[in-house]
This record gives C-alpha cells, sequence and structure tokens, in this order.
C-alpha cells in the first residue's frame, strides 16, 4: 500500500463526497473517462472528481501502465 500525505483525511473526503456528489457505479476493468476528453472547465458540467470506495484504479497514458491507486 501506498503511504498517504499526513494532510489526507479520509473520513472528511467520504464525507465531502456524500454531501456533495453523487454515487456512480462503474464496472470493474471499463474505463471512467479517456485520454484526450474534453471536461470544459472545473466548474462545467463535465468536470468530475472522484473518491475510489472499493478497489483498485489505474492509469494508463498512450496506452501505457503508468500510475496504480488504491481506495480512499
Amino acid at each position: 500500500m501506498a503511504a498517504q500525505s499526513p494532510l489526507y483525511n479520509p473520513a472528511l473526503a467520504l464525507e465531502f463526497f456524500r454531501a456533495t456528489g453523487t454515487v456512480e457505479l462503474k464496472p470493474a476493468s471499463k474505463p471512467i473517462f479517456s485520454e484526450g476528453e474534453k471536461a470544459g472547465g472545473l466548474f462545467s458540467k463535465g468536470a468530475r472528481m472522484y473518491l475510489l470506495l472499493e478497489g483498485e484504479i489505474g492509469l494508463m497514458i498512450n496506452r501505457r501502465f503508468f500510475w496504480r491507486g488504491q481506495a480512499g
């Protein structure tokens, strides 16, 4: 497991997302978003933040595996 920043508070993050977000269930092995996809800006309808509640997530750039993260 990767080290977390001492500034990160998982309980506070979960409280924030529950108060302001919408739960989305994503199937395993399917992309959440794709490289080059336009969001339109931080406060636009297309801009999103995600909190991974369980499992792992990977980041690929130019079809190459770059990073792996875990829930929290």
